[in-house]
């Protein structure tokens, strides 16, 4: 890049992939090491079918898919100067915003919870769980509703922010989430009438908003609540020093 024959000086590539000595089959029954786009390629459709297949959602949605792809390389930067670009210049006309990053990209599209028990808590009284969701969309969302049901067992304690609790469901609103904006939320439960060593499965959460088709599930989270901790008391006896009464 850039692309100069129609005057826009548009930047390109948008994005780089593998395409040096990549191993790929050839006509015949053999494989061989190639080089070139045609290698490049299918490195990025293939991160476009691992996005589709683990966010369902982006489907056919090919602005916000280039957009979350290009915003999750791993950036490089060059000395090229192509169409003037800095050294420290991301994107650049030479690998365009980086190398395609299919694991960034996954992860940027899906909602994710955490489960923590607090480390000062022996034995464990609750368990502390924290969402996010990043809007991954190139355009907001708006009413935006961030959804967790109390996993079975547990007994809500309490949940942060703009939160209401009724019937065994915590729900977080946002009028609006501009696009790569996060909305986080900590759902805190009562575990300690729970046998050390229970497996707690928290697997209804999730968002919607109005421009969502079907709104976003997020993963099962497991968590284990864990063994008493017990730290043994050793008494040790302290004998002074003579006092040089012999």
């Amino acid at each position: 890049g850039p692309v100069t024959v129609d005057g826009s000086n548009r930047l390109k590539p948008d994005v780089s992939a593998p395409g040096v000595s990549v191993r790929s089959c050839v006509p015949g029954t053999g494989y061989s090491w190639k080089n070139g786009t045609s290698m490049a390629g299918p490195h990025v459709a293939g991160t476009v079918a691992l996005l589709w297949s683990a966010a369902p959602h982006l489907i056919g949605d090919l602005d916000s898919t280039e957009w979350i792809i290009t915003h999750t390389a791993r950036p490089l930067t060059t000395t090229q100067g192509c169409g003037g670009d800095g050294p420290s210049d991301v994107p650049n006309n030479v690998y365009g915003w980086g190398i395609v990053d299919a694991l960034a990209a996954v992860e940027k599209a899906q909602m994710h919870k955490r489960a923590t028990f607090p480390p000062l808590e022996i034995p464990a009284r609750t368990l502390v769980y924290s969402l996010t969701f990043t809007n991954a969309y190139s355009y907001s969302l708006s009413n935006v509703v961030l959804t967790d049901s109390v996993p079975l067992s547990t007994t809500f304690a309490w949940a942060d922010g703009n939160s209401v609790h009724a019937d065994g469901v915590v729900t977080w609103t946002a009028s609006s989430l501009a696009s790569d904006e996060t909305l986080t939320a900590t759902l805190v439960v009562t575990v300690e009438h729970l046998a050390r060593g229970t497996t707690i499965v928290n697997a209804v959460y999730g968002v919607d908003a109005d421009e969502l088709a079907v709104p976003i599930a997020g993963m099962p989270v497991e968590a284990t609540v864990p063994w008493r901790l017990v730290l043994p008391v050793i008494f040790c006896e302290w004998v002074p020093e003579g006092d040089g009464d012999g």
